[in-house]
C-alpha cells in the first residue's frame, strides 16, 4: 500500500483502522537498496511479471547497468562479474545476414543446430537492443573490441525508409522516432554516419514537430508525446544539426512545452498525470537545450523520492505503482538531472553517464 502524506481511514469487513505513515524513507534516496534492486536484475532470476519482456532483455541490461553507473555503485561488480556480463551481451551479436547484423534482444530462440531453420521474424537483430548493447558495453568501460562495426552499421542502414525514418528490425513493418534515436545513437557510437541518408532523416524529424511545439512521430498529425521530443532532439543533438533543422522560435517552442509539462513530476503529454520516466524524458530534453534550471527541480526531486520503493528497492511508475526496470533507471537519471546530490552525472543525449561518455571517447580516438 502506497504511504501518503497524511493519515488516511480505510475500512475492511467494517472494521475501520488508521493508517499511519512514515515519510521518512522519502526524505532521500535509498542508494544501498536500489543498488541491490539492479543486481538481483542482473544475477537473479527475473520475476514472472517480466517473463513477457524476454526478447527485451537487452534493454534491461542497459537499464540496470547504467543505473549503477549512475548510483556510483558500477564497482560493486566483480571482475568475473563484469567479464560475465560483457561475455553475455557479445553472444548476442548476429552478423549474418549483413541486413540484419546488430545485436538480439535475448538468446532464447538461438539454438545453434536449429537457427538457420527460424524464420526471419524470429532470429534477426533489433535497432534498439543494438544500442543498448553497446551502451551497456561502454558502461562496463569495455572497448568494443569483439564487434564488426561495419556489419552493424550496414544493418542499421538497411533498416532506414524511403521516409528517412528507421524500422526496429529487417522484419518489422514498425517504425516511429524511437527507432530513428536508437540508429542514430548507434552510428554516434561508431562514429560513422556515411551509410544513412542524413538529409532525409532530418526531414522526417523536422516534419515531426506539431502545432504544440512538440515532436510526434512523422507528419500524420499524430500528438506531441515527451518521449518523442526527447528521441528527436537528442538525435538532432548527436546528429550536431539542431541549429540547422530548427529555427530558434521553435527551439523555444519546445523548451516551452517541456516546462509546462511540470506539475511537480513531469507529464508525457498534455492534460495527463505525472509519471516517473518522464522526468527523464522531459528532463533530458532541457537538458539539451540549456533549459534544466527553468523548471522546478525541487518539487520534481520530491515527486520522485516518493515513488521508491523502500523494501525491495527500485522506483515504480507512481508512489503506488510497483518497481520495473524502465521506472527505475529513468527516475534515478532525473534525479542526476535535477542535480540530486551524490550521483553520477548523466549524458542525457545518448542516455548514458558523463563517465561512460569519456570513455566512448576515449575509444573512438583508438580506432
Amino acid at each position: 500500500m502506497a504511504a501518503s502524506s497524511g493519515c488516511e481511514e480505510e475500512s475492511t469487513n467494517d472494521v475501520s483502522f488508521r493508517i499511519i505513515p512514515n515519510p521518512a524513507w522519502r526524505m532521500e534516496l535509498l542508494k544501498p537498496i536500489h543498488t541491490n534492486y539492479c543486481r538481483h536484475l542482473l544475477f537473479k532470476a527475473s520475476p514472472v511479471d517480466f517473463q513477457e519482456y524476454d526478447m527485451s532483455k537487452m534493454t534491461f541490461l542497459h537499464f540496470a547497468l547504467t543505473t549503477l553507473d549512475i548510483l556510483q555503485s558500477i564497482e560493486t561488480l566483480t571482475q568475473k562479474e563484469n567479464e560475465d556480463i560483457v561475455e553475455f551481451i557479445y553472444a548476442h551479436q548476429l552478423l549474418n545476414p549483413p541486413d540484419a547484423a546488430g545485436f538480439l534482444g535475448s538468446t532464447t530462440l538461438q539454438l545453434k543446430e536449429q537457427k538457420n531453420s527460424f524464420p526471419i521474424q524470429w532470429y534477426t537483430s533489433h535497432v534498439t537492443m543494438t544500442y543498448a548493447a553497446l551502451v551497456s558495453l561502454l558502461t562496463l568501460r569495455n572497448n568494443l573490441g569483439q564487434l564488426d562495426r561495419y556489419k552493424i552499421l550496414q544493418g542499421v542502414a538497411y533498416l532506414q525508409n524511403k521516409d528517412g525514418s528507421f524500422r526496429a528490425g529487417p522484419s518489422c513493418s514498425e517504425s516511429d522516432m524511437r527507432f530513428v534515436y536508437s540508429a542514430v545513437c548507434v552510428c554516434y557510437i561508431l562514429n560513422d554516419f556515411s551509410l544513412i541518408d542524413v538529409p532525409k532523416l532530418l526531414t522526417y524529424i523536422r516534419n515531426s514537430l506539431t502545432y504544440e511545439g512538440a515532436f510526434g512521430s512523422g507528419s500524420c498529425g499524430t500528438e506531441g508525446h515527451a518521449a518523442y521530443t526527447f528521441c528527436a532532439t537528442a538525435s538532432l543533438v548527436l546528429l550536431d544539426k539542431l541549429n540547422q533543422a530548427l529555427k530558434p522560435e521553435e527551439i523555444n517552442q519546445i523548451r516551452r512545452w517541456c516546462l509546462y509539462r511540470q506539475i511537480g513530476g513531469f507529464t508525457g503529454r498534455a492534460n495527463k498525470l505525472e509519471d516517473t520516466c518522464y522526468s527523464y524524458w522531459v528532463g533530458a530534453t532541457l537538458s539539451m537545450l540549456g533549459s534544466t534550471d527553468l523548471s522546478d527541480c525541487k518539487e520534481n526531486i520530491e515527486y520522485l523520492l516518493h515513488n521508491q520503493n523502500p523494501i525491495i528497492g527500485g522506483v515504480g511508475k507512481t508512489d503506488n505503482e510497483y518497481p520495473d526496470p524502465l521506472h527505475t533507471f529513468m527516475g534515478i537519471a532525473g534525479l542526476s538531472l535535477a542535480h540530486y546530490e551524490n550521483l553520477d552525472r548523466v549524458y542525457p543525449a545518448l542516455t548514458m553517464t558523463e563517465n561512460a561518455f569519456v570513455h566512448l571517447q576515449n575509444v573512438q580516438k583508438s580506432w
